[in-house]
């Protein structure tokens, strides 16, 4: 496939609909030790909001509404960040996978509807030559055939088979168009998904 990098991202239009399974796996990863470091992080936090509210150093009634808040407040903030860092964290996932079921289930997958669409493009123009140089040919080898068939040679090569092959990949509504399909389909599908939530 036709591939273009600038650093690490695919590029394409910012309305192309793409999608690395590579990166998306690198980000996932990146994602879990994030959220396995913040949880270390808010315990250590939450035990110095124990030490400080259990502190009597500071007395009086602004200092135990310190204390409370900090007690109370902060730990259930950092609980709900937690839990939506792990939500977040499952819906990339389920992207993740919903993927590999509906796209391509390769850990290297690299799809753009622009990329299959320029290939289809070019093997368009591969196939529109195969069908005049193939029959251009066959034309020239049945004259051949013709002048020397006294001589025992009679074969004559046909292109139909490659054509076929070639209209089965590119041709309209045949593997290229039900792969851009495909990853159009999963796209509205997940934009749904996440506009729901």
């Amino acid at each position: 496939m036709l591939w273009y990098y600038e650093d690490e991202g695919i590029i394409g239009s910012d309305s192309d609909i793409k999608y690395d399974a590579e990166v998306m796996d690198s980000f996932t990863d990146a994602l879990c030790r994030d959220i396995d470091s913040y949880r270390e992080r808010t315990r250590d936090l939450e035990r110095g909001y124990v030490k400080y509210h259990n502190n009597e150093t500071f007395v009086g009634e602004m200092a135990d509404r310190s204390k409370e808040f900090t007690y109370d407040v902060q730990g259930d903030i950092h609980e709900k960040n937690l839990e939506l860092k792990k939500e977040f964290l499952n819906m990339c996932l389920s992207i993740e996978n919903k993927f590999k079921e509906e796209v391509d289930p390769s850990p290297k997958a690299r799809v753009s509807v622009e990329g299959l669409t320029k290939i289809k493009k070019d093997f368009n123009v591969y196939l529109n030559a195969l069908d005049a140089k193939g029959y251009e040919l066959e034309c020239h080898a049945k004259e051949a055939a013709d002048i020397l068939g006294r001589w025992g040679v009679s074969s004559v090569p046909t292109y139909r088979r490659a054509m076929e092959v070639c209209d089965e990949f590119c041709g309209h509504g045949k593997s290229l168009d039900k792969d851009i399909k495909k990853l159009e389909s999963f796209d509205q599908g997940q934009c749904k998904i996440k506009c729901v939530s």
